[in-house]
Order: C-alpha cells, then sequence, then structure tokens
C-alpha cells in the first residue's frame, strides 16, 4: 500500500502543476495570453483573471492533498467535484459555440477524464490505509507518565493527602496502604 500511496502522491504532485501553471499564466497576461482577439473587453478579462486566480487555488489545495493523501478524502472529493463541473461547463461551450483549441480540449481531457481518475485512485488508497488500520499499540504495558493511578494511591506530587485528614483530603482508607510495595 505504500508504494500506491506514495505513487498516488506523485501523480497528483505532477498533475497540479498543470492548473497552477496554467493559472498563473492566465493572471498575469490576461486572456491576450491565449491568442485571443487584440481588442479584448476590458470586463471580459478581469474575469478570465480571476477565473484563472481559482484554477491556481484549485492546483495548490491539491497540492495540499499529498501529504498523508489517504486522509484528504473529503478535500479531494469536493475539488474534483469543482474541477469536474468547470468540465461540464467546458463541454457546453463545445456544444454551443463550436470546438475550441486543442489545448482547451486537453484541459477538457483533465476536467473530465483525470481528475475523477485520480479521485478514485485516491478513495482506494484511503480505503486500503483504512483496512490497515493504525499501528500496534501494546496495551499490556503501563506508560510511567500516562498510567492511571491505583485506587487508593495518593497523587505523586509535592501536595499528595498526608495520612491526616484536611477538608480537601479525606482521610486514607483503614487498613494498609494498597500503594505499599508488592502490592498489585
Amino acid at each position: 500500500m505504500k508504494g500506491e500511496r506514495r505513487l498516488l502522491q506523485r501523480v497528483v504532485t505532477l498533475a497540479a502543476i498543470v492548473p497552477v501553471a496554467a493559472g498563473l499564466y492566465g493572471v498575469l497576461f490576461g486572456i491576450d495570453g491565449i491568442g485571443s482577439n487584440p481588442a479584448v473587453n476590458v470586463s471580459a478579462d478581469s474575469h478570465f483573471r480571476y477565473l484563472s486566480g481559482l484554477l491556481t487555488g484549485i492546483g495548490i489545495l491539491f497540492w495540499t492533498c499529498v501529504p498523508a493523501i489517504e486522509t484528504k478524502t473529503g478535500l479531494f472529493r469536493f475539488l474534483t467535484l469543482v474541477v469536474v463541473l468547470g468540465g461540464l461547463a467546458r463541454l457546453l461551450g463545445l456544444y454551443l459555440t463550436g470546438v475550441p483549441s486543442l489545448t482547451m480540449l486537453a484541459a477538457l481531457g483533465m476536467e473530465l477524464v483525470v481528475t475523477p481518475l485520480l479521485c478514485l485512485w485516491q478513495m482506494r488508497v484511503a480505503h486500503l490505509a483504512w483496512n490497515e488500520g493504525p499501528a500496534t499499540v501494546d496495551l499490556t504495558r503501563e506508560a510511567p507518565l500516562l498510567a492511571a493511578p491505583r485506587l487508593g494511591c495518593a497523587p505523586p506530587s509535592p501536595t499528595a493527602c498526608s495520612t491526616e485528614s484536611t477538608p480537601s483530603c479525606p482521610s486514607p482508607p483503614p487498613g494498609p496502604s494498597p500503594c505499599a510495595s508488592g502490592s498489585p
């Protein structure tokens, strides 16, 4: 499972480069960066840069899933949903306005094929990790600082109760102390 987990981490790290790089490119160069009409509408350019910023953020959030990827199923699914919704919008645009450039078709493939497959793979790795369970812990040994105090024993502190009764410390039970050496 560790080998598959590491491979998934590497693939997600590499795949997230695409939205981060494309998003940063869009933020820096705007709609002119994709070779559109030189008479660009300022509002369209502003919206393009905004969406490019969101794309950058999606890629960065995928990178945050890489450490302990088997525990990030919720975030991974949410990001996949966002990407697939964007891909469906792009697909609708393809139907309504025609076939876009090869770059946009490659992005559509990332959105509707690669990202959902990565999500399924992440769910598999998470399932395998869940079935392995936590590391085995020896519960038969007491940890010195975490052991529960034995019934009747005074707490190990300088303000421990003495054998005399005070308002905050009740008198000890009669008979031999259960804290004496050799007692269970």
